[in-house]
This record gives structure tokens, sequence and C-alpha cells, in this order.
């Protein structure tokens, strides 16, 4: 907002707010957070992510219960191809739903995908 009135943005960030964000943080709010970390090398301070459910990718992952994975790519400025060791299933944000997947996925610069595994 710039003086009370929308700036060219506001339209873009409302959007990814009320059809991404909230929907994403709705799914993960009844889900338990157990653990996060990252792949390929930690920022300092952080952890690596040492369980062995994504085998590829740059990126910073919340586990959430024994199925769901928050998977955030960790660069801003290129995109990663994200592999895990089980398939997948994505969460569709506009419709609540979870749409079957593999277990590899691109993510582009800073994106993010929850995922629930499969097998």
């Amino acid at each position: 907002m710039d003086g009370g009135r929308p700036t060219e943005r506001y339209g873009v960030v409302r959007d990814l707010n009320t059809r991404w964000l909230r929907p994403v943080g709705d799914e993960l709010a009844r889900l338990p957070w157990t653990s996060a970390g990252h792949t390929g090398p930690p920022p300092a301070g952080a952890r690596p992510l040492e369980d062995g459910v994504v085998v590829g990718g740059e990126v910073v992952v919340g586990r959430y219960g024994a199925r769901h994975l928050f998977v955030c790519n960790a660069r801003h400025d290129a995109g990663t191809e994200v592999r895990l060791a089980a398939r997948a299933a994505a969460f569709d944000p506009a419709t609540g739903s979870y749409q079957p997947g593999g277990a590899t996925f691109p993510l582009a610069p800073g994106a993010a995908r929850l995922v629930r595994l499969e097998s």
C-alpha cells in the first residue's frame, strides 16, 4: 500500500496469500511438525537433512508427521530438481487435495511444494 492505495504488487501478493499460502498453511496446521533440515551444504548453524528421504536437490525440508514434507528450494537464484527416495503426491492448494506424482519434481528459484509420501 502506498498512501492507502494498492501498489502494482498488491494483487500478486494478495493472490499468493489467498490462493497458495492460506491453503498450504491450513494443511500444515493440522499436521505435527517433526523436524527440519537442509540438503547440500547447510548454512552456519543449520542442521543437515539426514533421514534419506530427499536424495537430490538443494532444498530445505520441513517434515510433518510420518509422511508429509514441505520442500523449499534453498536457492533464490536457480531452480533445482528434487529427487525423493519414494513416490509422492503433491498438495494442490486450489482443490485442497493431493495429486499423484512421482519421486522427482522441479522447483523454481525460491519455490516450495507440500508433498505426501506414498511408498
